[in-house]
């Protein structure tokens, strides 16, 4: 009878030894996966911010293709125009 107790105690202890472990691994995994969704939604800002920061600088760039291109037609125009005044002709 001494001994069917010691054995019912040794299952309940390695019972609720297995039960703590269980739960202290779920947890860890609690832990870990929030430390790693944060980790993620850092990473997510960052190329976020890359993103913007690079459609921020094609813009600009799209914007000095567009004022290097109105400087060239300038210079074609006061070119034309200096060919036509050295001819002795008006410019429409």
């Amino acid at each position: 009878m001494f001994e069917d107790a010691i054995g019912a105690a040794a299952k309940s202890l390695a019972s609720t030894t297995l039960g703590a472990l269980l739960f202290l691994l779920l947890v860890g995994y609690y832990f870990t996966v929030k430390m790693l969704r944060q980790d993620i939604e850092k990473v997510e800002a960052e190329l976020k911010k890359e993103r913007d920061d690079h459609e921020k600088t094609r813009q600009e760039q799209k914007q000095d293709l567009r004022s290097l291109g109105n400087v060239v037609i300038a210079v074609d125009r006061m070119r034309d125009a200096l060919i036509d005044n050295s001819l002795g002709r008006r410019a429409p």
